[in-house]
C-alpha cells in the first residue's frame, strides 16, 4: 500500500507496527514479519535521522518509537490509521503483540509480588546424616 510512497515494504511495516504497538525494538519487528534484524535496524536508523522515530536506551535494549515532536506526526497517524484498515485480516495479526517482560510497564504490586517470591526460603534437601567412621586400630 504505502511501500510505492515510502520506498519499502519494510519500511511501512515498521511505522505500522510501531503505530500499532506504541513502540518496539527490532528484533521483535523482524520476529513478526520474518525480516532480516539488519534490514529493519537499517530503516529504523534512516526513520530516527529523518526525525520520524526516536529512539530510548533501556538497559542493552534500543526501543523505537513514533516521534511525538515530528512535524507531520498527526498526518502520519491518520495515514497509518488508514493503511492499517487495508490491511487483509489475515496479516493484521502480525502488528499486535502481546508483550511480556520490561517491555510493558509493570504495576507496583506485580513487582512486591516478583520480589516476595524471589525471598522465599529454599527447601534444603535432604541428606542423611554420615555414619561414624569405624576406628580398625588396635590399642
Amino acid at each position: 500500500m504505502l511501500g510505492a510512497l515510502l520506498e519499502s515494504a519494510v519500511k511501512e511495516k515498521i511505522l505500522l507496527f510501531l503505530h500499532v504497538n506504541d513502540g518496539s525494538y527490532p528484533n521483535e519487528i523482524a520476529r513478526n514479519f520474518n525480516f532480516n534484524v539488519n534490514a529493519v535496524q537499517f530503516q529504523l536508523k534512516k526513520l530516527e535521522n529523518a526525525g520520524v522515530v526516536f529512539s530510548e536506551l533501556r538497559g542493552k535494549v534500543r526501543l523505537y518509537g513514533l516521534d511525538p515532536a515530528y512535524a507531520f506526526g498527526r498526518e502520519l497517524e491518520v495515514l497509518l490509521q488508514k493503511a492499517l484498515a487495508l490491511v487483509p485480516a489475515a496479516e493484521k495479526g502480525k502488528y499486535y503483540v502481546r508483550r511480556r517482560g520490561p517491555l510493558q510497564p509493570e504495576r507496583p504490586e506485580a513487582v512486591e509480588k516478583a520480589v516476595k517470591k524471589e525471598k522465599q526460603p529454599v527447601a534444603k534437601p535432604y541428606y542423611p546424616k554420615k555414619a561414624e567412621s569405624l576406628d580398625f586400630s588396635t590399642d
